[in-house]
């Protein structure tokens, strides 16, 4: 299973750490490919010494995908290096990805909750992470 999730206000991205880490209890040691894409005020949460780092740690220690969005990263005056070891910078080709895969898309709300609101490579419906 391919699983996304989109951050994109620094606010959010505790629930990104929690719903990540149920997901994977939740699956039990059945593969998931889960990848957070940081964007907007999100991206600062990956600087290597902010307060957040450390869950982001033990989530790559799980071999959950951390990506940078480029654009985020320039409007906020951030460069790679700055960011933790094994952050991937978010390219365009990253879609291409998505786009031919079965992957479930997760974004954040204003309040901070995460919703589905696409499957790629496969029909649009809403999914709950309790069906996963």
């Amino acid at each position: 299973m391919k699983v996304v999730f989109h951050v994109s206000e620094s606010t959010h991205c505790i629930p990104a750490f929690n719903s990540a880490t149920n997901l994977l209890k939740a699956r039990n040691g059945k593969y998931t490919d889960i990848h957070i894409v940081f964007t907007g005020s999100a991206i600062s949460t990956l600087i290597a010494d902010s307060d957040e780092s450390p869950n982001w740690e033990t989530l790559q220690q799980a071999n959950v995908i951390l990506l940078a969005c480029e654009n985020a990263m320039r409007a906020n005056s951030i460069t790679l290096d700055r960011l933790l070891m094994g952050v991937t910078q978010f390219l365009r080709a990253y879609w291409h990805w998505l786009n031919t895969s079965k992957t479930v898309i997760f974004t954040s709300n204003l309040s901070g909750h995460f919703n589905s609101v696409a499957i790629f490579g496969g029909p649009l419906y809403a999914v709950s992470l309790k069906q996963l």
